[in-house]
């Protein structure tokens, strides 16, 4: 994932194949998944998260939006 705070960039990894995402210093991430019409908010300031557990809590939180709220991708 992007580790680029302050600007959106073309993330390697995320909710799907052309979707972009913003970080923040302390986890607090934002996707946009234009495939599926979806932008994905997560308000968190864990400070002695893991990369590992930082993944598995990003993982869930999109897999949950998606099937909540995601269109089927184009």
């Amino acid at each position: 994932m992007s580790r680029r705070s302050g600007r959106w960039v073309k993330a390697d990894e995320g909710p799907g194949i052309g979707s972009y995402d913003l970080r923040g210093a302390r986890s607090t991430a934002m996707w946009m998944d234009p495939e599926r019409g979806l932008v994905m908010v997560i308000l968190v300031e864990p400070f002695d998260m893991t990369s590992e557990e930082q993944k598995i809590m990003y993982g869930s939180f999109m897999k949950a939006a998606i099937s909540a709220y995601g269109k089927a991708p184009r």
